[in-house]
């Protein structure tokens, strides 16, 4: 579970903490029987630690609401990447600060992980990682006459100080103008190269980078075609992830029986086209394979199932033939079914892109569902339909406004955050009247 994600100098963001406690102090009375959590816990006894299972951003356009999920895109991208070089965003039109600082606080089981980064456009300045507020691994290389490090946590009787320290100069630095830079995270570089010195770090590491799904939801629908298209565990499993799939878009009044991927040998006569697949064989992804010999292309599809007006089966491709707005939401589906068995943490942004307001809530809702939400699964996502607003799904811990000016930045504030503003209220109305921001104020 994302406990909260501080980012301080990037894009529009100045300084910004997205807090995902559950702030509204005292719990609902009988809230162990409701069929919608009001939060998500790590214990019952663990009355400090409840955060919120949805998290909806709204906010006008170009106020920063889509810099949230492209600061969380960045930083995992920073965690793998060999070089942060081409990772600094910075806020270019207020220099209060020269470097950028992600900070996130995860919980994996009932340990609290928090791990940060400084960085400029040459290097890393400061990384540290704590579990339970014990440093693991702490890094500063903000002054070249000072350096500081901790390495307690990770050092044994093989790997003194000494050779944790060569680890860092020559696997995650690079020596420029006899200076050492640190261009890769240290986390990712004792992960997978010496799992052994930490399973502290292995667990963080796979737990965030692995355990976290971060699309928008212009790519959803290209995204399901190549889930299910490479899930290797079995044909059975593939089945069923796509019948559940369908049975739960089905209810959404989808008039689709089915889904299920396929694969096609698609035989190409076009004498250029094949000699660019021949030269050019990984420029288009949803292409599987070339055989050059035969000169055919695998291709996989999805093929959806109708049933026509005399009760026979029809075969649409799901790509070509369905709307837009249908490739989204089993997508969307299909992401979401994933993260529901992993406890993963879904990021969206533009929830509502091609999708009806009803089917939206119902989504929603099902974050917040112990019958679909059984691995404290949460789901991030901007938004700019307000009738979700009127629906009584989400909460005053669950809504967030932002707004931006020149000396703050983008700000994030949650309806909680008001004061005497509680979950009864007509958070629409409020919202549309201006009471929270995070509106427009067009004219013509």
């Amino acid at each position: 579970m994302l406990s909260f994600f501080r980012i301080q100098n990037y894009r529009s963001i100045l300084d910004m903490k997205v807090d995902f406690s559950y702030s509204e102090g005292k719990a609902p009375n009988n809230y162990q029987i409701f069929s919608k959590m009001p939060f998500l816990e790590i214990s019952p006894k663990d009355k400090r630690n409840r955060f919120v299972p949805c998290m909806s951003i709204y906010g006008a356009n170009a106020s920063g609401k889509t810099n949230i999920i492209k600061a969380l895109s960045t930083y995992r991208f920073i965690i793998k990447s060999t070089n942060i070089q081409n990772c600094y965003f910075p806020n270019r039109l207020n220099n209060k600060y020269n470097t950028t600082i992600f900070e996130l606080e995860i919980f994996i089981g009932s340990a609290k992980f928090k791990h940060l980064i400084e960085y400029d456009h040459r290097e890393i300045k400061k990384e540290s990682l704590l579990k339970d507020d014990k440093i693991i691994y702490e890094i500063d290389n903000t002054s070249r006459s000072n350096e500081r490090y901790n390495f307690n946590a990770v050092m044994n009787e093989q790997y003194n100080e000494e050779k944790i320290k060569n680890i860092l100069s020559v696997e995650c630095s690079e020596k420029i103008e006899n200076v050492y830079l640190q261009k890769r995270v240290f986390m990712s570089v004792i992960a997978e190269h010496y799992p052994g010195l930490s399973e502290d770090i292995g667990t963080v590491f796979k737990g965030y980078y692995y355990h976290k799904m971060i699309y928008s939801s212009n790519d959803i629908a290209e995204r399901m075609l190549r889930l299910l298209s490479d899930l290797k565990k079995s044909n059975e499993y593939v089945k069923d992830i796509s019948d559940r799939v369908s049975n739960i878009v089905h209810k959404f009044d989808i008039d689709i029986l089915r889904i299920a991927p396929t694969t096609k040998h698609i035989e190409i006569k076009d004498k250029k086209l094949k000699g660019y697949y021949e030269n050019f064989p990984k420029t288009i992804p949803r292409y599987s394979s070339f055989d050059p010999d035969k000169g055919t292309v695998r291709r996989d599809f999805i093929d959806s199932y109708h049933e026509d007006i005399n009760g026979q089966e029809i075969i649409f491709d799901m790509k070509r033939d369905e709307s837009k707005g249908t490739n989204i939401l089993f997508g969307l589906i299909t992401e979401m079914l994933l993260a529901f068995n992993a406890g993963d943490i879904l990021v969206i942004d533009e929830l509502d892109n091609s999708i009806h307001p009803l089917i939206l809530a119902k989504i929603i809702e099902m974050f917040k569902s112990k019958e679909y939400n059984k691995n404290n699964a949460q789901l991030i996502f901007t938004i700019h339909c307000a009738d979700i607003l009127d629906m009584d799904i989400l909460r005053v811990s669950e809504v967030a406004l932002i707004n931006k000016n020149l000396k703050s930045g983008s700000t994030f504030k949650r309806i909680s955050d008001f004061e005497n503003v509680r979950n009864t209220a007509d958070f629409r109305k409020m919202y549309l009247n201006g009471e929270f921001s995070g509106i427009p104020f067009p004219y013509i």
